[in-house]
């Protein structure tokens, strides 16, 4: 996990700064850079509560999900 925490850091962390960095040297407005900064966050945590969800030893087989037996 501390492998895919490193490279999760470096993609999205260098994405991120691209364009902060694009947008604090003045080439993209601050109003065009919130979207795009918002979805690569949103798409940040998913990505991460998918990888946190699926680790070993989260998953617990007596406990039926209450979406399908309430």
């Amino acid at each position: 996990l501390q492998i895919a925490l490193v490279i999760f850091l470096i993609v999205f962390g260098g994405a991120g700064g691209f364009i902060l960095l694009k947008t604090a040297g003045g080439s993209i407005p601050v109003a065009e850079m919130l979207f795009p900064m918002l979805g690569l966050i949103g798409f940040g945590v998913w990505i991460w509560h998918s990888v946190e969800k699926s680790k070993p030893g989260t998953y617990r087989p007596d406990r039926l999900p209450t979406d399908l037996f309430p």
